[in-house]
C-alpha cells in the first residue's frame, strides 16, 4: 500500500495511499489468500489479524475516518486495536466517494454493515468447517471465532486462509448484530486523525510536494464575468526564482466556472507570489460592472409580488387572500457568503504521457475526474485523483474547478504543478452561498395557527447558474423550505433572479436560508397568537414524536421558563426547531440560543441543542460537529455579508469577511437523544436553526425583530461582544 509524495512517503495513520492495483497486483493479490482475506474492497484482513478499513469519504474534520471504520469494524466483531485506517483510491469498486449533504454516516450505514457481518460470517464458518462443528455453535468476539461448548478459540488471522476460499454470500442476506449486541458503535473512542494531525504528520492537499514540482499562483478576472484585455510579464520574469508565465481563457462546464487568468510558475510559492504582484494587467468587467448587491437586494425585494414558478404546492393554498381573513406576512433577507475554509483552496497535478494525476482535498474526487477528462480530452481511466486530508470543506470543494486549474497548468508547464490559492483568492473567487429574499404568508384560524403557508423565494438559481438551459430551475433551492408543521394548504414557489455572482453549496446549502426564514417566521406567529413559541411549535407538529421529544427536551433541559421574565430587559432566549431530511430517518434538532442585547450589540451566551439523529455512531463526533455547525452559523448570523461593488467583490480578507472569534464563541450544551433508528446526518442539521434561535432571542431580549441577516448589517458593526 504505497504512494510517494515528494522525496519521502506520506504516511497516513500507519497505511500509505493505495494505488490502483495494476494487473499483476491483482494477479498477485488473488494468489496469496493463504496470507491475506479480502471480502470486500473497503476491507482486508492479514495473517497477523490486521484489519485494513478502507475510507472512501474525504475527511474534512468530521469525523469520517473514525466513524465509518466503527461501522464496519462492529458488524466484523474486529478487535478494535488491530484496525487501521487508510484512504481508498478513486473509482467505482470503492463506492460512491463524493463527501456532502450530511450524508456519509447515512449512505454508509447499511453498505458497510453488511460488509463487516460478510465477512464475519465467513470467518466464522470457516473456524466451523476446521473444527467440524455447527456454525451456529459458534460465536464471534473482538477477532476471534469461538466454539461455545469447547471454548476452542481462533483468530481472525488464523482463519484468513480458510475463509479466503469460500464463496462470498450475497451480503443482503447475511444476518446483522442486534444494537443490544454493540461493543464499538454508540461509545467514546478517540478520533483516529486527530494524533497526526495534532503531531503535525497528517498530509493536506497543501502539503503535497511531488517531485521536479513547479509552484503556481494565479490572478483571476476580479470583475465576475469579465475578460482579460492585455498582460505585461516583463517585470515578473525577471524576478528570481519565477519560471514563467502562462494565459488561461475562462472556463464554464458542469462542476467548473473559472474566470479568465494569467498564471506565474515559479521555483516556490513565495517566488510565484511575487511575480503575480509584478504582472501588470489589464481586465475588461463586462456587462457586470455596474452590478451591486445593493442593486440586487433591491430587486429582489421589488420582485416579491413577481409572476413566480410553483415549486411545491400541497392542499389548496389560496393564491387570493380573502378580505377579512387572518393574515400574517413578513419579508426576509440573506446575503452571499463565503465559505472561508481553514485550508484555501488548493491542488497539484502532474499531467504527462496522456496522463492526469492529481492531489486533492476534494469532496468530490470523480467530479474532477470527469471534468480533468473532459477539459483535456483524454478518457476518464486516465485521471487518478488522490485525496488527502482537507481542512474543511462546507461544499467548497465539492467543485472541480480548482482540480482542473491545476491539470491545466500542469499540461501547459510540461512538468508537476501545485496551486495554491491566497486567502484573497480563496474570499474573492468563491462559490458563495446565494443571496435571497424571502416572502412568507401565512392565513390563520382562530387560535392563531397557520391554515395555509406561503412561501415566495426570490433570487439566483442554483440550477440557472450551473445548468442556464434548465427549466426547472427551483429544483434545488426550496430544498427546507417546506414546512414541517402540520399546515394543510402550503405554497412555494421561486422567482429567478439571474446575477453574475458565482454561487455554489455552503454548509447545511438551502436549508440554512430557508431554516432562517421559517423559523423566524413561526415565531413571529406564535407571538402573535400570544402563545409561548415551544408551545406554539408543538401545536403544529402533530403526531410527529421524534420532533415533539426534542422541543419537550430543549424545553426542559435549557432554563426555557426563564425566558418570559427575561423579555425586553436586555437579556432572552430565543428557539428554533428544524427537521433535517425529513420524518423518515432525517435529523431532528431543537435549539435555544441565550444572547445580551441592546440596539446595538449582541452578544451569544449560550446555545442548547438537542438532537436525534438516530444511533450516535460516535457520540464524541456528534458533539463536535454541533459545536462546529454553532460556530460556523453564529459567525454568519453575526458578521457573515460578501458584497459586490462594480461588479466585484469587496471583501479579500478576515480583515473584512468577518469570521467568529475565540472570544466570541458562545458555550454549547449539546444533548444526544437516545436512539435505535439508523443513523442519520450530523455535518449540517445544526446549522439551519442557529441563526433563528438567535434572531428570536433578540426579540425577546429587545422586543425588535430582525428580518435581514447579517447583525452587524442590522445593528451597526459593533454587533458583537467578546465573552469576558
Amino acid at each position: 500500500m504505497i504512494a510517494t509524495l515528494g522525496a519521502g512517503a506520506a504516511l497516513v495513520l500507519g497505511v500509505r495511499w493505495l494505488p490502483r492495483p495494476s494487473g499483476a497486483a491483482r494477479r498477485a493479490s488473488a494468489a496469496s489468500h493463504e496470507s491475506a482475506f479480502e471480502s470486500h474492497p473497503l476491507l482486508r484482513i492479514d495473517a497477523s489479524g490486521a484489519t485494513t478499513i478502507l475510507v472512501n469519504k474525504t475527511e474534512m474534520g468530521q469525523g469520517v475516518w473514525t466513524s465509518l471504520p466503527l461501522i464496519l469494524a462492529e458488524e466484523l466483531d474486529a478487535d478494535w486495536a488491530l484496525v487501521t485506517i487508510a484512504r481508498a483510491p478513486s473509482g467505482p469498486r470503492y463506492g460512491k466517494a463524493a463527501t456532502g449533504g450530511s450524508d456519509s454516516v447515512d449512505s454508509s450505514w447499511l453498505p458497510l454493515r453488511r460488509a463487516g457481518a460478510t465477512a464475519r460470517v465467513m470467518l466464522l464458518t470457516a473456524a466451523a468447517r476446521r473444527w467440524g462443528v455447527d456454525p451456529t455453535s459458534c460465536a464471534t468476539r473482538r477477532g476471534a471465532v469461538i466454539h461455545t461448548p469447547s471454548g476452542r478459540r481462533a483468530t481472525y488471522g488464523e482463519l484468513v486462509g480458510d475463509a479466503s476460499r469460500l464463496a462470498v454470500p450475497d451480503g443482503r442476506t447475511v444476518p446483522l448484530k442486534p444494537a443490544t449486541e454493540y461493543h464499538l458503535l454508540g461509545t467514546a473512542i478517540p478520533r483516529r486523525d486527530l494524533e497526526v494531525k495534532v503531531h503535525g504528520a497528517a498530509t493536506f492537499g497543501i502539503d503535497v510536494r511531488p517531485p521536479g514540482v513547479l509552484f503556481a499562483c494565479v490572478e483571476r478576472c476580479p470583475y465576475f464575468g469579465g475578460s482579460l484585455r492585455s498582460v505585461d510579464d516583463a517585470a515578473a520574469r525577471r524576478l528570481q526564482g519565477v519560471r514563467g508565465t502562462v494565459q488561461l481563457g475562462a472556463v464554464t462546464a458542469p462542476l467548473t466556472r473559472l474566470p479568465a487568468r494569467v498564471a506565474v510558475f515559479a521555483n516556490s510559492t513565495w517566488a510565484a507570489l511575487q511575480g503575480r504582484r509584478a504582472l501588470t494587467i489589464a481586465w475588461d468587467p463586462g456587462a457586470a460592472r455596474g452590478f451591486s448587491t445593493d442593486a440586487l437586494s433591491a430587486a429582489c425585494r421589488a420582485s416579491v409580488d413577481a409572476e413566480a414558478q410553483v415549486a411545491f404546492r400541497a392542499g389548496h393554498p389560496p393564491l387570493v387572500i380573502e378580505p377579512g381573513a387572518r393574515t400574517v406576512e413578513a419579508v426576509y433577507e440573506v446575503p452571499f457568503l463565503a465559505h472561508a475554509t481553514m485550508e484555501p483552496m488548493n491542488a497539484t497535478a502532474d499531467v504527462r504521457d496522456g496522463r492526469a494525476t492529481i492531489w486533492a482535498p476534494t469532496q468530490a474526487p470523480d467530479g474532477i475526474i470527469d471534468a480533468v477528462a473532459a477539459r483535456l480530452g483524454i478518457p476518464t481511466d486516465a485521471v487518478d485523483v488522490h485525496v488527502t486530508f482537507a481542512g474543511g470543506g462546507f461544499g467548497r470543494r465539492f467543485y472541480a474547478d480548482f482540480g482542473v486549474e491545476a491539470a491545466e497548468l500542469s499540461a501547459a508547464a510540461g512538468a508537476p504543478v501545485k496551486v495554491t490559492w491566497t486567502r484573497e483568492d480563496d474570499i474573492q473567487h468563491d462559490l458563495y452561498r446565494p443571496h435571497r429574499v424571502a416572502r412568507l404568508r401565512a392565513v390563520l384560524d382562530d387560535r392563531g395557527l397557520p391554515t395555509s403557508w406561503h412561501t415566495r423565494l426570490i433570487g439566483a438559481s442554483w440550477a440557472e447558474y450551473w445548468d442556464p438551459d434548465t427549466t426547472r430551475p427551483w429544483q434545488h433551492d426550496w430544498e427546507g423550505a417546506q414546512p414541517p408543521y402540520a399546515v394543510r394548504n402550503v405554497l412555494i414557489d421561486f422567482v429567478a433572479l439571474p446575477s453574475p455572482v458565482p454561487i455554489g453549496a455552503w454548509r447545511a446549502v438551502n436549508n440554512g436560508e430557508n431554516g432562517f426564514f421559517m423559523e423566524v417566521f413561526v415565531d413571529e406567529l406564535a407571538h402573535r397568537a400570544r402563545i409561548d413559541p415551544i408551545a406554539y411549535r408543538l401545536a403544529l407538529l402533530g403526531d410527529r414524536p421524534r420532533a415533539r421529544r426534542v422541543l419537550e427536551q430543549v424545553r426542559d433541559v435549557s432554563g426555557w421558563s426563564r425566558s418570559a421574565a427575561g423579555r425586553g430587559r436586555g437579556v432572552g432566549l430565543g428557539v428554533a426547531y428544524y427537521d433535517y431530511g425529513g420524518e423518515q430517518g432525517g435529523t431532528q434538532v431543537a435549539m435555544v440560543a441565550e444572547v445580551t442585547a441592546d440596539d446595538a450589540n449582541v452578544r451569544v451566551e449560550r446555545i442548547v441543542c438537542v438532537i436525534d439523529c438516530g444511533l450516535p455512531v460516535s457520540p464524541d463526533t456528534v458533539r463536535a460537529q454541533v459545536e462546529g455547525s454553532v460556530a460556523w452559523a453564529v459567525g454568519a448570523t453575526l458578521f457573515g455579508d460578501l458584497t459586490v461593488t462594480g461588479g466585484r467583490a469587496v471583501e479579500g480578507n478576515f480583515d473584512r469577511y468577518r469570521v467568529l472569534r475565540m472570544s466570541e464563541m458562545p458555550a454549547v450544551d449539546v444533548h444526544i437523544m437516545p436512539s435505535t433508528e439508523s443513523p442519520s446526518g450530523v455535518g449540517e442539521p445544526a446549522v439551519p436553526p442557529t441563526a433563528p434561535a438567535i434572531v428570536n432571542a433578540v426579540f425577546a431580549a429587545t422586543g425588535r425583530r430582525i428580518r435581514r441577516l447579517p447583525l452587524s448589517r442590522t445593528l451597526g458593526p459593533a454587533s458583537a461582544r467578546p465573552r469576558s
